[in-house]
C-alpha cells in the first residue's frame, strides 16, 4: 500500500510551472507583460526555433535594482501587491509573483537589467542548469531577459510541445495580441535573426494601419469602429468589427479587458449572438474589442495564465455587449471600402423603415437583368444592383427568424410521408423530445422499432429539396449530442441552411413583373443590406457618378 508523503518542494515548483508555461508562447505573454508592468515603450522580442531554443525580451522600463535581482525567480515575490486589498484594485498585468519563478523552474535564464541612466551600472543574474551567478553587465535603462531549453528538465512537456513551425506560429499568434494590446508602443518581432514585424507606436486615428499591417487590407475594408460607453455601470467598449468575407480566410477574435489580454468562450459566444443576428449562423466573424471596467466590478485572479475573468454583476456586462455589438452591426451592416468609385448602400439607406416613409419605392423599378444573376432597376438618384440570390437568401432567412420569434412556426405537411430507417439511438432520442420536434414544425411517427414516419417539416418556402437527405444529416449530428438544446439548435440550423438554399439561383430568368416584386420585398425586410453571409444584396451608382465617368458637365 502506498503512504502519503508531502511532495518536495522543487517537484511542486516543476508541476505548477506547467499549470501556468503550457508552451513558449505563454513564457513570451509573461515576459512582455513585465515589460509592459515597468512602463517600456519599446519592446524588441527575439526567439530562435519557436521559442524552443531562445526567448529574449529587451524593454526600455523602469529597470530593477541590483539588490532585488536574486528575488526575481523567487516564487511570489512581486513589487505590484502588498497586501489583500490590492488584489481588488489591480492595475498591472502581472501580480501575483508566479510566473517567473515557474520559468525559472524549466529553463536555463538570463536577466540583464538597469534601473538608471549611466550604462556601467547594469547587473545580471543566470541559471544555467540550476548554477546561479550574479555579475556586472553594461547595459542601457531597461531589461533583456533571456529564457533558453524550455522544458530541459522536464521531459514529459518537452516531448508534448509541437514542431518548431507551429510553436512560431503560436508565438506570432501572442505576438499579435500583445501588439494589439498597446498601440503606444514600438514592437519589433525578430525570428531566427530575420526581423519579422517591425512596428512603430501610433495614435489612436492610426491603430487601423497598425492592425492593416498585421492581418491585410482586406479585413479592414469592411471595419466598423464601436466607441460606446455606460456611464451608469462604468462599462466601455472600443475597437472594431468586421464583417466576414469569403475573402478573409481566417477569423481573427480579439478581446481585451482593461488593457488584458482575454480569452473566454462566453464572451465570445455573446459577440457571436450579436453577428448571428445579423447574419447567417456559422459564419465565424472578426473582431477587436477593447472592454473597460471598474477594476473592482472583476475577479482577474480565476486562472493561472489570467486569460479568464469574472464579472461582479455578468448579466450586467453581457447585456452591454450585446446590446452595442448588435446595434453597430444593425445599422452599419454594408461597409463602404473607402477605395472603391462605387458608392454603396451605406450612403444612399439609413434605415429601411425611414426610408420607406420618405421613398417607398427606394429601390427603384427594374429595367432588366444582367447574366441571370443581377437586376438593374432605377430610381430618381441613379442606377441600382441587386444580387438576385444575395437578396432573396436574406429574406428567406428573415421570414424564418420572424416565425421562430413569434413561436409559430408553420408546418408544410407532405403529400406522400417519407419512411427513414434508423437505430435505437435515434428513436430513443425522438420518444423523448418528441413535443420539441413539433415546437420546430416537424411531425414524426415511429412505425417499427427502427423506421419512423416524417409527416410535416417547417414550412420555410422549400421547393426543391431532399428532406430524406437533411433527416440522414440531422440524425448523425444527433448522435453526439444528447441535450435538449442543443437539439432544438441542430434542427434549427438545419433548416434554414436548406431552406437559405433554396432561395433564387443564378441563371434563372426572371420577367419584369417579377423583379419588381422581389425589389418591393426587399424594401420591407430586415437587414437587407447584406445576405447571411455577410455580402452586399445592392449597391447604387448615382447620377452625379455616372455624369463624372462618361466626362460630361457637372
Amino acid at each position: 500500500m502506498n503512504r502519503i508523503k508531502i511532495l518536495k518542494k522543487n517537484l511542486i515548483n516543476k508541476i505548477s510551472a506547467g499549470e501556468i508555461i503550457q508552451d513558449p508562447s505563454y513564457v513570451l505573454k509573461e515576459l512582455v507583460e513585465n515589460a509592459i508592468d515597468a512602463g517600456s515603450n519599446n519592446i524588441k522580442i527575439n526567439i530562435k526555433k519557436g521559442g524552443k531554443k531562445l526567448i529574449e525580451v529587451i524593454d526600455n522600463g523602469c529597470g530593477i535594482n541590483k539588490d532585488d535581482l536574486k528575488l526575481v525567480f523567487t516564487k511570489n515575490a512581486t513589487s505590484k501587491i502588498k497586501s489583500l486589498k490590492d488584489i481588488h484594485n489591480i492595475k498591472t498585468l502581472g501580480f501575483r509573483g508566479e510566473a517567473l519563478s515557474a520559468i525559472g523552474e524549466i529553463s536555463n535564464y538570463e536577466l540583464i537589467s538597469n534601473p538608471y541612466n549611466e550604462t556601467y551600472k547594469g547587473y545580471g543574474i543566470s541559471n544555467k542548469f540550476g548554477k546561479i551567478d550574479m555579475f556586472p553587465f553594461p547595459h542601457l535603462k531597461g531589461t533583456t531577459v533571456s529564457i533558453s531549453d524550455l522544458f530541459y528538465n522536464n521531459v514529459i512537456k518537452l516531448k508534448y510541445l509541437s514542431s518548431d513551425r507551429i510553436e512560431k506560429n503560436k508565438i506570432f499568434e501572442m505576438f499579435y495580441n500583445l501588439v494589439l494590446s498597446r498601440f503606444d508602443i514600438c514592437w519589433t518581432l525578430i525570428n531566427n535573426k530575420n526581423i519579422y514585424k517591425l512596428l512603430p507606436c501610433v495614435k489612436l486615428d492610426e491603430c487601423i494601419n497598425r492592425i492593416g499591417k498585421l492581418f491585410g487590407k482586406e479585413l479592414i475594408k469592411n471595419s466598423l469602429f464601436i466607441n460606446k460607453y455606460d456611464k451608469q455601470n462604468k462599462i466601455k467598449i472600443m475597437g472594431w468589427l468586421f464583417i466576414p468575407t469569403n475573402k478573409v480566410k481566417k477569423n481573427k477574435q480579439y478581446i481585451f479587458i482593461n488593457r488584458r489580454i482575454i480569452n473566454d468562450p462566453l464572451l465570445k459566444k455573446i459577440i457571436l449572438n450579436a453577428y448571428n443576428e445579423i447574419m447567417f449562423n456559422g459564419l465565424k466573424p472578426s473582431y477587436i474589442l477593447y472592454i473597460s471596467i471598474y477594476s473592482q466590478l472583476l475577479d482577474v485572479n480565476i486562472h493561472p495564465n489570467k486569460s479568464k475573468v469574472r464579472f461582479m454583476d455578468e448579466n450586467i456586462i453581457k447585456k452591454f455587449i450585446f446590446e452595442k455589438i448588435y446595434f453597430a452591426l444593425k445599422h452599419n451592416c454594408n461597409l463602404k471600402n473607402k477605395r472603391s468609385k462605387v458608392e454603396t448602400n451605406k450612403e444612399c439607406i439609413v434605415q429601411t423603415k425611414k426610408n420607406s416613409s420618405l421613398n417607398k419605392n427606394f429601390l427603384g423599378f427594374a429595367i432588366g437583368q444582367y447574366k441571370e444573376k443581377f437586376i438593374i432597376s432605377q430610381n430618381k438618384e441613379g442606377l441600382i444592383i441587386v444580387d438576385i440570390h444575395a437578396a432573396n437568401e436574406r429574406i428567406i432567412y428573415e421570414k424564418i427568424k420572424k416565425q421562430q420569434l413569434k413561436k409559430k412556426i408553420l408546418r408544410q405537411k407532405l403529400l406522400l410521408p417519407i419512411s427513414l430507417k434508423v437505430d435505437y439511438e435515434i428513436i430513443t432520442l425522438i420518444k423523448k423530445y418528441k413535443d420539441k420536434f413539433l415546437k420546430v414544425g416537424i411531425t414524426l411517427e415511429i412505425i417499427k422499432s427502427n423506421i419512423i414516419l416524417i409527416k410535416e417539416i417547417p414550412n420555410f418556402g422549400f421547393k426543391n429539396i431532399n428532406i430524406y437527405f437533411i433527416f440522414k444529416k440531422i440524425f448523425d449530428k444527433f448522435k453526439l449530442v444528447h441535450s435538449e438544446k442543443n437539439i432544438i439548435n441542430i434542427l434549427k440550423k438545419y433548416f434554414i441552411k436548406y431552406s437559405c438554399y433554396n432561395s433564387i439561383r443564378s441563371n434563372k430568368k426572371l420577367t419584369i413583373i417579377e423583379m419588381n416584386s422581389l425589389l418591393r420585398e426587399m424594401e420591407v425586410t430586415k437587414h437587407i443590406k447584406i445576405c447571411n453571409h455577410g455580402r452586399p444584396t445592392w449597391i447604387k451608382i448615382s447620377n452625379f457618378l455616372l455624369d463624372k465617368l462618361f466626362l460630361r458637365k457637372i
